[in-house]
């Protein structure tokens, strides 16, 4: 059963090290592409991107749609996870 036992650590400890080293790649290497338009040649994001992104964020934070910022022409789905955050200070807010 020793042995057992430390080949799962060592299944565990190689799993670990793999998902850390993918992070870290991703960490790296995706704001270079997407910074220097080399993933999308002519598409970059701008201040104007973040600032659709936050309204859109934020009308879904407060139950509205996405979309009424007349810009906003991302997935939805973007808004909600960006909304999140936001969601919990309009709560506390609401409650005070």
């Amino acid at each position: 059963t020793t042995s057992t036992s430390s080949t799962s650590i060592s299944k565990a400890t190689k799993h670990f090290l793999n998902g850390l080293l993918l992070r870290l790649l991703l960490l790296i290497i995706l704001p270079a592409l997407m910074d220097d338009g080399l993933l999308l040649p002519g598409v970059r994001y701008t201040d104007i991107d973040y600032d659709v992104f936050t309204d859109a964020a934020a009308h879904v934070a407060e139950g509205r749609s996405p979309y009424r910022r007349h810009t906003y022409r991302y997935t939805p789905f973007l808004a909600v996870l960006l909304s999140l955050p936001m969601g919990g200070r309009l709560q506390q807010q609401q409650q005070q």
